[in-house]
């Protein structure tokens, strides 16, 4: 036993040990970490003792503190008895500490390399395909393709079966003249449900999952005239997913619809809110930072994006109507939210025109809702346009497609600008753009739909090492 002369710790644990396994007396039970550097032994009752700045092995450090522990003991006098369980103790300590095996490091992470070179297409189950959508519908873990195949008023579903391969499209009714799709669990079931927008049947048509790739009898509610895009988030905070669609409305009159949602997959009467032009697009994202989702609008005729704040209990509530600017073949088509400087702010992306003179406006935002334009891409024919961080270097980026055909890649550089459009397929122009993670590799992937096929187009990473 060590009597003096180094810094030691009481536990009972410690006390009761020594006394089973040793037979020892006494109040106090020595602790040591066998590892790392020491600067030492320091005798705490004598102004003696050996310093060292240099890191020592365990081995080392382990048969050190036992030559010096029975110098110690010899020193004070200790039987040849209390010598030998001292020395029995620490060369079992200093045996734990050689046979064990320092954690090996982490594998690298995948480096992103870009996309394949070409797509894999696969049929859309019928015409005019569009609103292309990921989720896991059939409950298996594995992202499945759904879209609206107009031409048939019938929503396809192709099953995904791994790695970014998928099956061939099933179908089921999606009510009349279907313009886009949601899927969302709105009734908080664990499954993915369908809602449907209906153009020219001025209704909301949803279907509930049951988690195999079924989904239950569609029931139906009323929208404003014509409606075009659908989103679905919780705009009153209260717990329950709201439905939210944007109407093409008739003589002049154009408005988006909000439905309440209840929990429990139904809704409450639509509720029709003003803009102050034709909509084009509806994006949600939380523009002021209250942690309440609000709506924006595009409006392609009046060059605007309205802004609808929603509020806790409350009902949107319209607070501004921010100015693109442009006129005639200037009118903007889609949008998307990103950060593109890093401030942790909602930022605006526009695709803007036709021909040679189409292009890209990007527009900051201010944290209360309000935007400011601060550059323009020349893009040719911009068309559809999602954006992710393709590369994960924390940097979000964009992808568009052109109404010539092909889909590019813009890469963001997180200071408010991007790089130059490169084009990374080909084809036929695209009807809809999805960006998702199809094949598991931590990457967003594309996906997008032609009129009646959907092309795929994975990223590729390094392997991952064993």
């Amino acid at each position: 036993m060590i009597r003096k002369g180094f810094r030691r710790t009481e536990s009972s644990e410690g006390r009761r040990c020594r006394r089973q396994r040793w037979g020892w007396k006494g109040n106090t039970c020595m602790s040591m970490r066998l590892e790392g550097s020491v600067r030492g032994f320091h005798d705490t009752q004598k102004a003696t003792g050996s310093f060292m700045e240099k890191p020592l092995g365990r081995s080392r450090l382990a048969f050190g503190l036992a030559l010096s522990c029975l110098t110690s003991e010899l020193a004070a006098g200790r039987s040849p008895r209390a010598m030998l369980r001292t020395t029995v103790m620490l060369l079992g300590c200093a045996g734990l500490a050689c046979s064990s095996t320092p954690p090996a490091p982490p594998p690298p992470k995948p480096r992103w390399l870009g996309f394949q070179e070409a797509s894999t297409t696969h049929s859309a189950g019928g015409g005019q395909a569009r609103g292309l959508h990921a989720a896991d519908v059939s409950g298996d873990g594995i992202p499945d393709l759904v879209l609206i195949a107009a031409a048939e008023e019938q929503v396809s579903i192709l099953e995904g079966t791994g790695g970014g391969a998928f099956g061939a499209p099933h179908s089921l009714a999606a009510g009349t003249t279907p313009m886009d799709v949601a899927l969302t669990d709105i009734d908080r079931d664990g499954h993915q449900d369908l809602l449907i927008v209906g153009h020219f049947a001025n209704a909301l048509t949803v279907r509930l999952g049951r988690g195999d790739g079924a989904f239950q009898e569609a029931v139906s509610y009323s929208l404003g005239n014509h409606s075009q895009r659908v989103q679905v988030a919780d705009l009153d905070a209260d717990g329950n997913l709201d439905v939210m669609t944007k109407n093409a409305g008739s003589a002049g009159f154009f408005n988006v619809t909000l439905l309440a949602g209840r929990g429990d997959g139904t809704f409450g009467e639509a509720r029709p809110h003003s803009v102050t032009g034709l909509p084009r697009d509806l994006l949600i994202a939380d523009v002021n930072q209250d942690g309440v989702p609000d709506v924006l609008v595009l409006n392609t005729n009046s060059f605007t994006v309205d802004v609808l704040l929603g509020q806790r209990g409350g009902p949107l509530r319209a607070v501004a109507s921010h100015l693109l600017g442009g006129t005639g073949d200037d009118e903007p088509f889609r949008f998307a939210t990103l950060d593109v400087n890093g401030d942790a702010r909602v930022d605006l992306v526009i695709s803007h025109g036709l021909g040679a003179s189409g292009y890209l406006s990007v527009h900051q935002g201010d944290g209360r809702g309000g935007f400011t334009a601060t550059s323009r891409i020349p893009v040719d024919e911009p068309g559809e346009l999602v954006a992710a961080d393709f590369n994960q270097d924390g940097k979000p980026d964009l992808a568009l497609t052109s109404f010539s055909g092909g889909v590019f890649l813009l890469l963001g550089k997180g200071d408010g600008t991007f790089e130059a459009p490169e084009r990374v397929a080909s084809g036929a122009p695209p009807t809809s753009l999805l960006a998702a993670d199809l094949n598991a590799d931590g990457f967003p992937d594309l996906a997008w739909t032609t009129q009646d096929t959907v092309e795929v187009l994975l990223g590729v990473t390094t392997p991952v090492q064993p």
